[in-house]
């Protein structure tokens, strides 16, 4: 597992987990908010720099892969903040090791697997045995590109850079993870776990979020006390897309102890 930490060793630990074909480099624009706060970023299996293995792609296996990281350099009580599938994680992570998760931020995490119906056309297709590796190696730069032209609004995003580190993740880890996440929400929607948990909850999505169907932010509101913001000039990515009001909101989340009191009363 590759682990990342920046900020103070004795700030106020909050954990950034990056969605499918990401890294922890995707939470580079959001940095600067955190000076103060202990950071820790990590790339989940087979992307960025942790290991590409065979199995071990699930939900529930990620996040406890993550609380064995986590264990091991000594956090806990953390804000966990997921983009994406690295929401699911996130909610997992609260699940198997509340000890080690003080709040929860998601950031464009579907609620549901209907969320994400329009997505599983091209699932599929990589999916296939045979075609799926063949398209995913002579398509590959131009399906990573429109994927991330459909989350990342703004024009001011380094694209090119962005692809780059998406192209180094591998066909088997693209779709054992995109498999993993749908089967997480199909077993139980996002919001029914989370409102089982004794926690504060915040969820953000951009106003132009293409990727997920934009009412299917109002699922969340069956978490009790969750709050919601949205970042209105963004689309799927709003780390990328405005930074600046991304880390304002989940800085404030985080501080404020209004959230903590009315989640735990």
């Amino acid at each position: 597992m590759h682990v990342v930490e920046s900020g103070r060793v004795d700030g106020q630990p909050i954990v950034f987990l990056h969605g499918l074909i990401g890294s922890t480099a995707w939470w580079d624009p959001v940095l600067p908010a955190f000076a103060e706060w202990r950071v820790v970023r990590i790339d989940l299996l087979g992307h960025g720099g942790s290991t590409a293995p065979y199995s071990g792609y699930g939900v529930a296996a990620q996040a406890d892969r993550v609380a064995d990281a986590l264990d091991r350099i000594g956090v806990s009580r953390a804000i966990v903040v997921g983009h994406s599938f690295g929401g699911l994680v996130a909610t997992a992570l609260a699940q198997q090791a509340p000890g080690l998760v003080r709040a929860v931020s998601l950031i464009g995490t579907p609620p549901s697997a209907e969320s994400i119906a329009g997505e599983r056309a091209n699932s599929r297709l990589l999916a296939a045995p045979v075609l799926g590796p063949l398209v995913w190696r002579l398509r590959l730069e131009p399906l990573a590109r429109a994927a991330l032209r459909a989350s990342i609004k703004t024009e001011a995003a380094d694209l090119d850079r962005i692809v780059a580190a998406s192209l180094r993740v591998d066909h088997h880890t693209c779709v054992a993870t995109y498999a993993a996440g749908f089967e997480f929400m199909c077993a139980r929607t996002v919001p029914e776990r989370l409102a089982r948990l004794p926690l504060p909850v915040q969820v953000i999505f951009g106003g132009h979020e293409q990727r997920r169907r934009p009412a299917k932010v109002e699922d969340y509101r069956s978490v009790p006390g969750v709050r919601i913001d949205i970042v209105a000039d963004s689309g799927h990515t709003p780390m990328f897309d405005d930074p600046e009001t991304t880390a304002a909101f989940i800085a404030d989340f985080a501080s404020h102890p209004r959230w903590l009191v009315t989640r735990c009363a």
